[in-house]
C-alpha cells in the first residue's frame, strides 16, 4: 500500500498477485524480456464465504534493454524478436538507425533523460461483476510501482477489446456491453489512461510515461465512483 490509499480501497476486498517467468539458463532473450502476469483477486477474508476468485488479469513485459547492452547482446534479436508484440513495440519506441529511444519521445518530455528499459503493459481486463471499482487503474498503478524501470519508459497501447481481432477469446467479459462505436470507445479508453500522464507517441497507437517523473497521486487519477 502507499500513503495514497484511503478507506475506499481498504473497504474493497481486492488484491493483485504478480508472477514473472524467467529461464534458469544462462543468457538468452527470455532473460531480457521478462513476462509479467498479474491476477486481480477478490477475497472477503470472511469464513463461510466464497473462496478467493480471480476477477481480472494484467499482462505485460519488462524489457531490460540496458542489461542486454551490458552483456553485449544484440538488443533487437535478444529482447524484441521474441514475439510480434515486442517487435511492434520496438518499432514504435526505438530509432531503427541509432537503436536509442526516438528523439520525438524525448522531446515530448522537454528533453528529460529517458532510459532504454521499457515496462510494456499489453492487456488489462476485469470481469463484468467487478467493474466500477477502478480495478484496472489500481492494477496498473501497482505494476508501475513494482516493475517500472528507473528512468525508463512505461508503454501501453490502448485498444478496446470489443474491437480487437481476438474479441471472441474474451466472451466471459461480455464485450457486447461495451461501447460499440469504435471511435468513441478508443477516445474514452485513451482519456482513461491519460489520467496517469501518458502521452501518445507520435505516429503510433502507443502511449508512454517516463519513470524519470513521479507517478501522480492515486487520488488525483482515480475517477469518482
Amino acid at each position: 500500500m502507499t500513503d495514497d490509499d484511503d478507506d475506499d480501497i481498504d473497504e474493497l476486498d481486492y488484491s493483485i498477485s504478480f508472477r514473472i517467468g524467467r529461464s534458469l539458463a544462462d543468457g538468452g532473450g527470455e532473460d531480457h524480456a521478462v513476462q509479467i502476469h498479474g491476477e486481480i483477486i477478490y477475497d472477503t477474508g470472511e469464513s463461510g464465504n466464497a473462496p478467493p476468485e480471480v476477477v481480472g488479469t494484467l499482462d505485460g513485459y519488462l524489457c531490460q534493454v540496458s542489461n542486454a547492452i551490458d552483456s553485449g547482446a544484440d538488443v533487437f534479436w535478444e529482447v524484441f524478436d521474441q514475439s510480434q508484440t515486442l517487435n511492434n513495440l520496438h518499432s514504435a519506441v526505438f530509432d531503427g538507425d541509432t537503436g536509442e529511444v526516438k528523439e520525438e519521445i524525448k522531446d515530448q518530455w522537454n528533453g528529460e533523460p529517458v532510459g532504454d528499459d521499457v515496462l510494456y503493459i499489453e492487456l488489462i481486463h476485469v470481469l463484468p461483476a467487478h467493474r466500477g471499482h477502478n480495478l484496472g487503474l489500481r492494477a496498473l498503478y501497482r505494476a508501475i510501482e513494482l516493475f517500472g524501470p528507473a528512468n525508463g519508459l512505461v508503454v501501453i497501447e490502448p485498444g478496446p477489446l470489443q474491437h480487437g481481432g481476438r474479441a471472441a477469446d474474451y466472451t466471459q467479459l461480455e464485450l457486447c456491453r461495451f461501447e460499440q462505436d469504435k471511435k468513441k470507445a478508443l477516445t474514452r479508453l485513451r482519456r482513461y489512461w491519460k489520467k496517469f500522464g501518458f502521452r501518445q507517441i507520435p505516429n503510433s497507437n502507443y502511449f508512454a510515461f517516463p519513470m524519470a517523473f513521479s507517478l501522480p497521486k492515486f487520488k488525483k487519477i482515480m475517477p469518482k465512483e
